[in-house]
């Protein structure tokens, strides 16, 4: 059973999908250095689909809901553009402390 009875379970299915991906792309760039930004750009993309396709129909479908989401999805491009800072901060702090054991 879908947690928003004005979805179904096939469209609530999608919303997890939507943010396990983006979850997904967005901390595999903290653990792998050298793909970065390939994440990034997969985040940028999925945001950029709910944006297009989601919302709209989220807001028809029920304005409650659709409120909701445009407030995740808001915090999703904040973090998008926080994360690739908080990526260099990592890393310079890993890399720092692996050349200090040398």
């Amino acid at each position: 059973m879908a947690l928003w009875p004005e979805l179904s379970l096939h469209q609530h299915n999608h919303c997890l999908l939507l943010f396990l991906l983006f979850l997904v792309a967005s901390f595999s760039c903290i653990f792998v250095r050298h793909f970065a930004l390939l994440p990034f750009v997969l985040a940028k993309q999925l945001l950029v689909m709910a944006y297009g396709y989601y919302l709209p129909f989220l807001v028809s479908r029920s304005p409650f809901f659709g409120l909701i989401h445009l407030y995740f999805l808001k915090i999703l491009a904040f973090t998008i553009r926080v994360l690739p800072v908080f990526t260099v901060c990592i890393n310079l702090i890993f890399g720092s402390a692996k050349k200090k054991k040398k």
